[in-house]
């Protein structure tokens, strides 16, 4: 059954095709795929600071392509890499140049050594009474100052498909609902960012990780780097010569105390565990947590469903599942599970901060900021949450607020000596363009006790 719901989970999943994106394939038609091509420049050593340039149309029906580029701009800046705010790039280039010398000219004005260009492929809304589709592709490539080949470059196109075909009267009714619903303003808008943070999530070194400055990693690379204090060949000999029931209780134990950090080594006793009680909780959520930390999130939307089959009223792991279909790029389909975790009694805040990003992810920023705040209220010197909160604000368009929100964010990681979260919120103060929003005197000041930390 495992075996089976993963080939479904990895099947409905999108996919990243490593090949020139200039070449087509018949397999680029079966689900979301996503085809990039790196060099090694990139691999070795990817771009500190980026700007976005306008992005052409494939054809005048295209155009405007400003939702896509800015989609673009929003989905980087929570990598970490220091943009250029658009406004700024607009002021330096000039349109009737080439990619190559806008990029130069980028350059000598801010520093900024790479650029992202691209062109719009297709962006459509179709209806057909009871089935509708909405469609947007394009195809980016990054450049290098002094480098003629784009170091990296990717093509998608993100579909959402909805309605189909009536069984009866009822029914067709409700497709035609549903159909019409997916035309709305709000499903081009989800579209536009799903493709925008999945081209982003295959730039090597750049790719969305919302739990690399987060306390949503809390669990899983805990167990990376130290050795087992135990043999593993050792504890699995003496677990086979027990009775089913006093096994379960060792690995329970075993799995709850610190002798066993390595994840694989986890994997392992959590496997054992699965085949001797088949309905301990205990096994599928090291599993969902250990294919989390070698990136199998296919495989952790497998195990942690099973975790919330045997005990669903347990946030914490509608979290894990929640946060299992983030990895895997599914927003949409995280939303249930991270909403029931929201919902339990006593929440935790990194419930809401979850449920922010899925938010976030989708492009609905007015309920990210909701879900941001909820989680500020339980845990308000959270650095992180401040600083997701500051972006969803800017976003939906509250520069302001948002300027002072990433500001308190800065400040709090200062104080917590976090040099690297506090470097963060600069870079994404700057990439929003809202340096101007703080006073000159502060923000020389904040900046120097970065340097200094």
């Amino acid at each position: 059954m495992l075996l089976l719901g993963s080939l479904l989970v990895s099947g409905c999943a999108t996919r990243y095709v490593e090949r020139d994106p200039a070449k087509e394939a018949l397999a680029d038609n079966l689900g979301d795929v996503v085809i990039s091509q790196s060099s090694e420049s990139i691999k070795k050593d990817p771009p500190r600071c980026i700007a976005v340039l306008p992005l052409t149309a494939a054809k005048p029906a295209l155009a405007p392509t400003d939702s896509v580029r800015k989609a673009i701009h929003s989905h980087l800046a929570p990598t970490g890499v220091r943009l250029i705010p658009i406004q700024k790039v607009d002021a330096i280039i000039d349109k009737r140049l080439s990619v190559k010398e806008n990029t130069a000219l980028i350059s000598t004005a801010t520093g900024c050594d790479a650029v992202v260009a691209g062109e719009v492929l297709e962006k459509s809304s179709r209806f057909w009474g009871v089935y509708s589709e909405v469609k947007i592709g394009a195809q980016l490539k990054i450049f290098r100052v002094g480098v003629e080949k784009p170091i990296w470059e990717g093509k998608h196109i993100a579909v959402v498909r909805d309605g189909g075909v009536p069984l009866n009267p009822v029914s067709a009714l409700s497709s035609i609902v549903s159909a019409g619903s997916n035309l709305r303003e709000e499903q081009v808008t989800r579209t536009t960012h799903d493709l925008a943070r999945r081209l982003v999530h295959a730039i090597p070194g750049l790719k969305f990780n919302e739990e690399s400055v987060s306390q949503l990693t809390q669990t899983d690379n805990q167990f990376i780097e130290k050795p087992a204090i135990a043999p593993l060949a050792k504890l699995k000999s003496e677990i086979e010569a027990l009775p089913v029931v006093e096994a379960e209780h060792v690995l329970v134990k075993e799995l709850s105390g610190p002798d066993w950090p390595n994840y694989k080594d986890r994997e392992i006793l959590a496997e054992i565990l699965i085949s001797k009680a088949p309905q301990n909780s205990v096994g599928y959520a090291e599993m969902a947590k250990a294919k989390l930390a070698t990136g199998q999130s296919g495989l952790a939307v497998v195990y942690a469903k099973k975790l919330t089959e045997i005990a669903p009223n347990e946030p914490d792991h509608q979290f894990l599942l929640g946060r299992a279909y983030l990895k895997a790029d599914k927003p949409v389909e995280s939303l249930p599970p991270l909403l029931r975790a929201a919902g339990a009694d006593i929440p935790k805040p990194v419930y809401f901060s979850g449920l922010g990003i899925a938010y976030a992810q989708q492009g609905k920023y007015p309920l990210a900021v909701a879900a941001y705040q909820k989680s500020l209220a339980l845990d308000p010197a959270n650095a992180f949450t401040l600083l997701q909160l500051g972006m969803a604000q800017a976003f939906a368009g509250d520069e302001e607020e948002a300027a002072d929100t990433i500001r308190r964010s800065i400040i709090i990681a200062i104080a917590n000596y976090q040099k690297a979260s506090a470097e963060n919120g600069l870079n994404v103060l700057a990439s929003l363009g809202l340096e101007s929003l703080l006073s000159q005197d502060e923000l020389k000041l904040i900046q120097e006790k970065v340097r200094k930390l």
